[in-house]
Order: structure tokens, then C-alpha cells, then sequence
């Protein structure tokens, strides 16, 4: 029920926009130098084998309907439908890399020697033939002393980070 003293707005029903109305129509003033601007700054005045009427029309249409192609249901089906095409060919570029790495790798296998013994804190506890224990790496570790006959090297103080300031923005070219 509409509010006391105000009449009810009765909305229309939205139906599919005419776009046909704007094929006949004048371009406007901003459209006209919009035109004159991509002429001259994007083909630098000579718009060479391309037909001048065209190509102002082709502006006209194109800065008038984008933002309505933008929102139509054609174009998020068709962008869906791109979307989900790339998504197949990331997938299946993504599967051919992890093909080839496994072929690469098996490859290695069948051409590399026995692999070399391994080394660290697990090789010291699974060998056998080791008997010393791997040192403890928490407290305090002695400091090995150097050979008095070479002389040290003074070390340079630590360079305090750079500090991170922001670039000033590029300015427009218009």
C-alpha cells in the first residue's frame, strides 16, 4: 500500500533495450573530438587505409554501448565462457608440465649413478660405522679460535636497511 498521500509509482516492466534507435543517431560533441582525439593521437593524424566514415562511426557506437555490452547477459555468458575455457587449458597446460618433469626425472634416475651417501644429522644417526655423536645445537656453542699469525679482518658495521619511501605518482599525459 503506497504511503498516505502519495500516489503509487508503478515501475515498467524492463524490457530488452532498443539498441537499434542508436544507429541513425548524431554522434555528440564529446564523441565528434573523441574521434578526433584517437585520430591523432593513436594513428598520429593519418588513419591511412581505414575509411574515415567508419571509423567515426564505429567510435560513436563503441563509446556509446560499451558499458551497456558490459552489462548485458551476453557478455558475462560470454566471458563464463572464456573464463572456463582458460581455466581447461591451465588445467591441461598444468598436467603436460607435470608430464614432462616426470619424464625428465625418470630420465635422470635411469642415467644417474647410485646416489651419493647422505650426509647431515640423519646419515650420523641411521650409519653404522659412525660412533661420535652429532653435537647439540642449542645453548651455547664454543667459539673456535683462529691462529694468532693472520691477521683479522675488521669487520664493517652493518648497514642499516634502506628505508622504503613511496615513488611520486606519474603524471597524466593529458
Amino acid at each position: 500500500m503506497a504511503p498516505r498521500g502519495r500516489a503509487a509509482v508503478v515501475e515498467p516492466e524492463e524490457d530488452e533495450l532498443d539498441l537499434t534507435v542508436y544507429a541513425d543517431k548524431e554522434p555528440t560533441h564529446t564523441m565528434l573530438h573523441f574521434a578526433n582525439w584517437i585520430k591523432d593521437e593513436v594513428y598520429e593524424g593519418d588513419l591511412g587505409d581505414l575509411d574515415e566514415d567508419s571509423f567515426r562511426e564505429g567510435v560513436r557506437l563503441g563509446g556509446t554501448l560499451r558499458m551497456i555490452f558490459q552489462a548485458s547477459d551476453y557478455w558475462k555468458d560470454e566471458r563464463e565462457a572464456h573464463k572456463t575455457e582458460r581455466e581447461t587449458e591451465r588445467k591441461a597446460a598444468a598436467k603436460e608440465r607435470a608430464a614432462a618433469k616426470a619424464a625428465a626425472e625418470a630420465e635422470e634416475d635411469e642415467e644417474a649413478p647410485a646416489k651419493p651417501a647422505r650426509r647431515g644429522k640423519a646419515a650420523a644417526t641411521t650409519s653404522s660405522s659412525s660412533t661420535t655423536k652429532a653435537p647439540a645445537r642449542r645453548g651455547r656453542q664454543t667459539k673456535v679460535e683462529e691462529p694468532e699469525d693472520e691477521p683479522e679482518a675488521e669487520e664493517a658495521p652493518a648497514k642499516a636497511p634502506a628505508r622504503r619511501t613511496r615513488k611520486p605518482a606519474a603524471t597524466a599525459p593529458f
